[in-house]
């Protein structure tokens, strides 16, 4: 009867171990799409939202005006380098031509940069 029981025990435990292998497994795939999906919509987001804003720069670069809904996305939904580019700009008291295509191109180029870092995060998560 003791043999039993136990054959009865180790067989459960065994029927036990590949069901909950299986759960894991299936957690982690879920986790990893997930974050997946999470990083390339906030890319595509970013993505979107530096088109419209630069074409906004450069159209308030050329009329010398501003839009505000540019200047609150600037400020609250960019990173911090793209805030201070503009706002350094925008305290430059000598805005010549030459002035205004540099500060175009950090403008391009500092949203290039951050788009470049969500690629690589996008990147890193499949090499982990």
């Amino acid at each position: 009867m003791n043999d039993a029981l136990i054959g009865v025990v180790v067989g459960g435990l065994i029927a036990w171990v590949a069901p909950l292998l299986t759960l894991r497994y299936t957690e982690r795939r879920w986790r990893f799409e997930a974050k997946m999906n999470y990083l390339k919509s906030e890319r595509d987001r970013f993505e979107k939202l530096y088109e419209l804003n630069l074409e906004r720069f450069a159209e308030g670069i050329s009329e010398d005006s501003y839009s505000s809904v540019m200047c609150a996305e600037v400020f609250a939904l960019m990173p911090k380098e793209i805030g201070d580019l503009y706002e350094s700009w925008m305290a430059e008291k000598e805005k010549d031509d030459f002035k205004r295509r540099v500060a175009y191109l950090e403008m391009a180029s500092a949203m290039k940069r951050d788009l470049a870092k969500r690629d690589e995060e996008i990147r890193a998560l499949f090499e982990s």
